[in-house]
């Protein structure tokens, strides 16, 4: 296309797909780049520039040696229809050979991913809510997340998603705006996860990863009280004790998306997600 390249962002044009994707509604955290940006050294956020000007943005991070993620994928609204959110799809993706793609996918556009080889793994929902009730007396002792072991909080975090991510997590849970907890058992160890981040629509919780029903329920309990107002959670729909305990909080159903893979879809522990990290970053 002539006039049309693709080349990497760096963190200011990073900033600006997180402005361009609150725009669209998408309610990603206030200080979401950061992370975002550190989460893939080798870099995996990418434009598309016509004529000097920035009219689409992409993101694939590498999340494994095996997973990339594909997140942020937008096209100025002046510009769409015109090809270059596909030009910048195909250049990106071809420069991750062999590797499985993971996105999430608003129900509309899922025909669209099946046709470029992407199917459906399982459902996602996002619950919001506003009163929730106050933390459990008698739940698991908390404590903050930087506060243990970076190390045994990298390890205990990786088990739950594609693999050890300590570049984007120490910036997750630490910033203006953020928090983070860990539950323990009696001997200390990990039994639950969680961070929460302030977005222009309140304050969003993920992760949310738990040994159980009743750990999730006090992370989550826990993080509320701490951000006040409207608080959201995205779950992970086969996780039905995950949407029994957020529809027992007074929290109600809002869209919908569906995870997506081209490639072997990964394991991952779904029974202890009770909320997912990222829609950007799965």
């Amino acid at each position: 296309m002539d006039g049309y390249e693709v080349r990497p962002l760096d963190l200011d044009r990073v900033r600006v797909a997180v402005e361009w994707a609150e725009r669209e509604g998408w309610e990603p955290g206030l200080t979401d780049a950061d992370p975002f940006f550190a989460a893939d050294p080798q870099g995996g956020f990418f434009g598309g520039w016509l004529d000097g000007q920035m009219v689409a943005t992409m993101s694939a991070v590498r999340c494994s040696a095996e997973v990339a993620f594909v997140g942020f994928y937008i096209v100025d609204p002046e510009f769409r229809g015109k090809g270059y959110g596909k030009c910048l799809w195909d250049e990106v993706l071809s420069r991750y050979p062999g590797m499985t793609f993971g996105a999430d996918s608003v129900p509309e556009q899922v025909a669209s991913y099946e046709s470029d080889g992407f199917s459906v793994a399982y459902g996602n929902a996002r619950y919001s809510g506003s009163a929730l009730p106050g933390p459990d007396e008698d739940g698991p002792s908390l404590v903050p997340a930087g506060s243990v072991d970076f190390d045994s909080l990298v390890e205990f975090d990786g088990r739950h998603c594609f693999g050890p991510r300590p570049a984007f997590l120490k910036p997750w849970i630490e910033g203006p705006g953020r928090e983070a907890l860990i539950a323990t058992d009696d001997s200390g160890a990990f039994t639950g996860f969680a961070a929460s981040r302030r977005s222009g629509a309140g304050t969003r919780i993920g992760p949310v990863f738990a040994d159980d029903r009743e750990t999730a329920r006090s992370l989550i309990l826990a993080l509320a009280e701490k951000a006040g107002g409207r608080v959201a959670v995205d779950v992970p729909l086969p996780n039905q004790p995950a949407v029994d305990l957020l529809e027992s909080l007074g929290m109600e159903q809002g869209f919908e998306t569906a995870r997506i893979y081209r490639g072997p879809a990964p394991e991952l522990p779904l029974a202890e997600i009770f909320g997912v990290t990222s829609l950007e970053l799965g």
